[in-house]
């Protein structure tokens, strides 16, 4: 569940005249199974979303229901340390410490009608992480003035649509990512696009894929994915509303195909694009795109050939090998073993 996701539900639980509870890991050190910004609801009938499950989430929904019962307001933060047993009978093998802040949710005065409709590019709220009775935090768009000392953790959180936490001269704060999931449009609608669709639906994208074979691009191939269309790459790509939130991965049947898609995509900001095809075809569309007089800070964004190198041979194979390599590069990160060597005796 997302930010966005999380406050659209708190706005339809308020409409019901009832109270909710929402719990945001703030913080993080060390190993813990969910990250900063993962969240959860709370009621007196059940949760929704999880802050890492096992005895720390139980800790977390004991606090939770108590301010329902007790009609607190405001926040309250609470620690899970993962350090002190790590027992499989505990269920604390992560061996971290979140920290977790937990805000209830009823009547007005709440910024909801702002937090439900971020626009495009996402909004920040930014949330003091101190215990309060009342909701202290401060909303930030593209187009809001911004206090000096914020500009650069808002802005940063703005482009990398990700939550962090810093310390500022006001204190610690939360700064949290609202916006849309991020899409990720497929273009071609062979073999490989399939698994990729599932794939990026289990990892929260909204999948859009585009082809101009009906009997390929079509919704009984691919039932998960929240567009399907079938039309010549001409028309279905300026039928698109691509930006910073779209990363594009190209899995076509051709050079043309691709070359075309490139040519379109080139010239949008979009996040990413990736390109399927062997070392041979890609200098090949590199090539043409050059003597199309393309600038090497323009083709500098493509990832060609696709994918992290895991010795992929089937279409589900690809499909993870495409997948991880985007996951590495929104994270930041080389995508390299994570394994430690062996001990010496």
């Amino acid at each position: 569940m997302n930010a966005l996701e999380c406050y659209q539900q708190i706005k339809q639980r308020l409409a019901t005249g009832k109270p909710v509870v929402s719990a945001t890991v703030v913080r993080t050190k060390g190993s813990t199974p969910r990250e900063v910004g993962a969240k959860m609801l709370v009621t007196e009938t059940g949760s929704w979303g999880t802050v890492g499950g096992g005895c720390g989430e139980a800790d977390v929904l004991t606090v939770a229901l108590d301010m329902l019962s007790e009609g607190a307001r405001g926040t309250r933060l609470v620690r899970v340390d993962l350090t002190d047993q790590l027992t499989e009978t505990a269920d604390r093998i992560c061996g971290g410490v979140m920290h977790i802040q937990v805000e209830t949710w009823s009547g007005a005065g709440n910024d909801l009608d702002t937090l439900t409709t971020p626009g495009p590019l996402g909004i920040v709220r930014m949330i003091p992480l101190v215990e309060s009775q009342e909701h202290t935090a401060t909303i930030v768009g593209q187009d809001t003035a911004t206090p000096v000392d914020m500009e650069a953790p808002c802005r940063a959180v703005l482009e990398k649509r990700r939550c962090i936490t810093e310390n500022t001269p006001e204190g610690r704060i939360f700064f949290e990512f609202v916006g849309d999931r991020q899409t990720l449009l497929i273009c071609g609608a062979g073999h490989i696009a399939q698994p990729l669709s599932q794939l990026a639906k289990m990892l929260d994208y909204r999948v859009i894929v585009i082809d101009d074979r009906p009997e390929f691009a079509s919704t009984e191939r691919f039932s998960t994915a929240d567009r399907v269309v079938a039309l010549p790459f001409d028309q279905a790509l300026p039928s698109l509303d691509i930006g910073p939130d779209v990363l594009a991965v190209l899995v076509t049947r051709g050079h043309r195909h691709d070359e075309f898609c490139l040519r379109k995509l080139l010239h949008t900001d979009m996040g990413y694009i990736g390109m399927l095809g062997s070392k041979r075809r890609v200098r090949a569309v590199i090539n043409n795109l050059v003597t199309e007089g393309f600038t090497r800070e323009q083709l500098s964004r493509i990832w060609a050939p696709i994918g992290i190198d895991i010795g992929a041979l089937t279409p589900a194979e690809i499909a993870v090998s495409i997948m991880a390599e985007i996951v590495a590069s929104e994270r930041g990160r080389p995508g390299g073993h994570m394994r430690l060597p062996p001990r010496s005796p």
